[in-house]
């Protein structure tokens, strides 16, 4: 900035041109930011909100995603165009009024979610500001284009408040930045030349927008062991990912657990398992590269678990099931959550287990996939699936029962008392990307069956090359003893 000829650096005391307070910004960040926050240049693209302005992109970005993004309808009443609600606490109100004599407290979250509906997606393929923008097929495409509508909106804050303070000249003097900058930002404003134009370009933003694609819902949670007596499947469980430290895995104290649908971000299975970054998710951060797999999370004590629930209330959760398995598939959030259904479903093929699928974790091997699963039955599997043109989910190639899985050796042998895995041959046609993420693998593997069946050996070993390397001692902790 400019002030009579004189230039203006960080750290020095200014009157802000645009609310008369003196402050010393010590970088272009923290100068940027007090603009912002005054100006609120964010607008909510919805009509008649009362939520009009906002100071900060991440602070819009929710409103507009989670406020407005989408609906709740009831699935239960018998009339043929229920009401719909907008907000969870309308929901919650319909639901404790109208079906209160068919359900418990506890399954208000379920229904919530078989209610709960999504808005159109927004149509990212083109700006409507500029011819800069370029979409792409990635999972970050929606979050990319709302940063994008950002921009446009940010000079339109700058000129629509005119400098109060004689003298001052704010200067373009980073041309090259990214289209976040300032400098991109003032061009655009530069370039809104007539009245008319900024006519065009406020009647756009102030159009509602569709949704776009909000942050994914866990489609059952907080199931914990059942108060009933009921033999509980979610009784033991890892609570850890398996270490990675120089090619050893240690495993994590085991402790009570809740079972968690697989879930995950992105308007498709595959997007979100291969997006590389982090996600913070209820209490777990999910770490979306390859080889990663989804955490358990842990649930309050005292709440029925699924099978419970089915017994209690069967005619209500079938309704719930059936919902969500009818899912609209016109909608990205929706083919999600029908996507997620049929990768369940490709898993437990027998009709008995099918309200009782349990999805713990899922490794991507290319275009295919590896779970592992229990069934209400408790017996736990992995599965390799691959994708089906026909149905657009993923069909079942061959599942494992857990208990068997030392048959898929091909050579050395440890003593039977011992689990052992070898990894460096092939599982029906895929192997390992690098002996370090087989590791962890394995080693999730093992911690599962252990929680489950309680019978795997005291001592894990896995074949490394020639020789067996012992990873893992329940008494003695992480080791990495040769055989």
């Amino acid at each position: 900035m400019i002030l009579d000829g004189i230039r203006l650096d960080y750290g020095q005391y200014i009157e802000c041109p645009y609310c008369r307070t003196v402050q010393k910004p010590l970088d272009r960040h923290e100068w940027k930011k007090h603009v912002f926050q005054d100006l609120e240049p964010y607008v909510c693209l919805f009509e008649n909100c009362s939520f009009k302005l906002f100071e900060t992109r991440r602070e819009w970005y929710e409103h507009e995603t989670t406020f407005h993004g989408r609906h709740f309808s009831c699935r239960f009443c018998s009339t043929p165009n229920p009401d719909m609600y907008v907000t969870e606490s309308e929901m919650v109100d319909h639901i404790k009024l109208k079906h209160a004599a068919n359900m418990t407290e506890l399954q208000i979250p379920l229904l919530l979610q078989a209610c709960e509906q999504r808005n159109h997606t927004l149509d990212t393929s083109s700006c409507p500001f500029c011819p800069e923008w370029k979409a792409d097929s990635n999972a970050e495409t929606m979050k990319g284009y709302y940063r994008h509508i950002s921009t446009h909106l940010q000079p339109l804050a700058l000129a629509s408040i005119p400098l109060v303070i004689d003298g001052l000249e704010i200067i373009n003097e980073e041309e090259t930045r990214r289209s976040e900058d300032l400098g991109f930002e003032e061009r655009v404003a530069a370039n809104i030349q007539d009245s008319s134009e900024m006519t065009n370009v406020m009647n756009f933003v102030m159009k509602p927008f569709r949704e776009i694609q909000a942050k994914a819902r866990m489609v059952i949670s907080n199931l914990e062991k059942s108060n009933t007596g009921t033999r509980s499947i979610v009784a033991l469980h890892q609570t850890n990912l398996a270490l990675e430290t120089e090619g050893r895995v240690a495993l994590q104290t085991i402790e009570p657990l809740c079972v968690n649908l697989l879930h995950g971000l992105g308007p498709s299975f595959v997007d979100a398992l291969t997006r590389k970054e982090e996600v913070a998710t209820h209490r777990a951060v999910i770490h979306r590269s390859i080889w990663d797999f989804d955490y358990i999370d842990p649930g309050p004590s005292g709440v029925d678990t699924f099978i419970t629930l089915q017994k209690r209330s069967n005619n209500a959760l079938l309704g719930i099931m059936s919902a969500l398995q009818n899912i609209n598939a016109k909608f990205e959030e929706e083919k999600f959550d029908s996507q997620k259904l049929k990768i369940i479903e490709s898993c437990f093929n027998s009709g008995s287990d099918s309200s009782g699928s349990y999805i713990h974790h899922v490794a991507l091997l290319g275009g295919s996939m590896l779970c592992i699963h229990v069934s209400n039955s408790g017996e736990i599997h992995i599965s390799h699936l691959t994708p089906d043109d026909a149905t657009g989910g993923f069909s079942n190639d061959m599942t494992w029962d857990f208990e068997k899985i030392d048959a898929i050796q091909r050579s050395i042998r440890v003593p039977t008392t011992e689990f052992s895995i070898e990894i460096d041959g092939l599982w029906h046609g895929w192997m390992t990307t690098s002996h370090t993420t087989s590791i962890s693998f394995i080693a999730k593997c093992v911690s599962v069956f252990y929680s489950y069946s309680g019978v795997v050996s005291l001592v894990f070993y896995v074949l490394h090359r020639t020789r067996w390397v012992r990873y893992w001692d329940r008494n003695k902790g992480s080791t990495s003893n040769n055989r």
